[in-house]
Parts: C-alpha cells; sequence; structure tokens
C-alpha cells in the first residue's frame, strides 16, 4: 500500500477517534448531570410530604342509601312465607324477667286473696245456713213442745201412753230412713 493513503487513513482514523473522544467526554459529562438531577430529585422527594385532603364521600353514601332504599323495596314486594303456628308459652320467649315479676309479684298474691276471699264467703254462707237451720229447728222444737205439753195436760195417763207409743214409732221410722 501506498504511504500516501496509509497517511489519509491513518489521519482519518485520528480524527474519528478524536471525535470519539470528544463525543465520549459529552456523554459522560452528559451522564454526570442527570446523575445531579437524579440526586436533587431524590432530595426533593424526600422532602416533599403528602397531605391527602379529606375525601367527601357524601355523594357515594347518598347513591348507596338511594340503592339500599330499592333493594328493600324490591325485597318488601316479594311474597313473603307465612308460617301459621298455634303455640301455648307457659313462658315467654324474651322478656322473661318482667314476665315473673307480673306473674310473682301481682298476680299470684292477688289470685290467692281472691281464693282466700271465696273460701271466706263460702265458709260464711255455710255458717250463715247451719244458723237458719239451727233456728228453723227451735222453733219446731218449741211450737211442738207447747203443742205436746197442751195435748198432755188434756188427755190423761191413757193418751200419755198413746202418745209415747207413737212418739217411739216415729223415732223409730226416722231412724230407718237416715239408715238407707
Amino acid at each position: 500500500m501506498e504511504p500516501k493513503v496509509l497517511d489519509t487513513v491513518m489521519n482519518e482514523l485520528l480524527e474519528e477517534q478524536k471525535r470519539t473522544n470528544e463525543l465520549l467526554e459529552q456523554e459522560a459529562a452528559q451522564q454526570q448531570e442527570v446523575a445531579k438531577k437524579v440526586d436533587g430529585f431524590d432530595d426533593k422527594l424526600g422532602k416533599v410530604r403528602l397531605v391527602v385532603p379529606a375525601i367527601d364521600t357524601q355523594p357515594i353514601a347518598g347513591l348507596m342509601e338511594k340503592h339500599f332504599e330499592k333493594v328493600i323495596e324490591v325485597l318488601e314486594a316479594q311474597p313473603k312465607n307465612v308460617v301459621y303456628q298455634r303455640r301455648y308459652l307457659l313462658f315467654p320467649e324474651d322478656n322473661s324477667g318482667y314476665y315473673y315479676k307480673i306473674i310473682f309479684g301481682r298476680l299470684i298474691p292477688w289470685v290467692i286473696i281472691i281464693i282466700i276471699f271465696a273460701y271466706l264467703l263460702n265458709l260464711g254462707n255455710t255458717y250463715l245456713k247451719k244458723q237458719s237451720e239451727i233456728a228453723n229447728r227451735r222453733y219446731y222444737y218449741e211450737t211442738f213442745s207447747d203443742a205436746w205439753d197442751r195435748l198432755d195436760s188434756t188427755i190423761g195417763p191413757a193418751g200419755r201412753k198413746k202418745m209415747d207409743e207413737a212418739l217411739k214409732a216415729a223415732v223409730r221410722n226416722q231412724e230407718l230412713k237416715s239408715e238407707h
């Protein structure tokens, strides 16, 4: 090869090498600038405090309320299964404390007082009937005794004997009736 051509090629390569070196230096400078900027952003990012404003949920809550009302209306509009039950409960399912307060605090004492009052009325009624019967017997005894005495004073001894026999027969008949 010729030295002139070789010289030109070498000069071109040398110039290209210089340009490449310049470009590499520029690129290194740009990378340093970018690194400085990134470090500045990191510093700024570390200093930045985000304050999130309170979220206004009123519109969303209003929409949810409207939709819930629609759901409730739909559910209420649907036919319901009705189960008829006949139950006789001696004790309530709920609020049993109030139930026991009513039963044992008020109802039972009043029932006991009514039962005692009814018993006393019955006892008084029986007493009055017995007294009335005793008064009737006393009246009839006195009436029959007076009649017997008058009859006895007018009849004499033979009539008295017949009256005693009639009295004994009446007592026997009365005893036979009471045995049956």
